[in-house]
């Protein structure tokens, strides 16, 4: 959907990223992990910068994927890879992520 819409979907976003968070601190569930991880990948590359106002709850979520050693270890890779998405969506709005 959020790559047929791409920004379009801003409006949904309000409703939509609050889910996606909720789905991404879901540690114990290994599968709604890395989907919740590639919808934050598909809201990267469908828009863009507009993501921007939503990536400290979704950088937040991902971290602590990445602190928790008992996320499987499936879901740690994908989660990586997103950080890369996000950092290309939001540019320069990246660097407080990198401290």
């Amino acid at each position: 959907v959020i790559a047929n819409l791409e920004h379009d979907f801003q409006k949904y976003l309000d409703a939509f990223v609050p889910l996606l968070i909720q789905g991404l601190g879901s540690l114990e569930l290994t599968s709604l992990c890395v989907i919740c991880t590639g919808g934050a990948v598909d809201l990267c590359s469908g828009l863009g910068s507009l993501v921007q106002p939503y990536a400290d709850g979704i950088m937040e979520a991902m971290f602590n994927i990445i602190r928790d050693g008992s996320v499987h270890r499936d879901v740690k890779p994908v989660v990586i890879s997103c950080f890369g998405d996000m950092a290309m969506a939001i540019g320069a709005a990246y660097q407080p992520y990198m401290q």
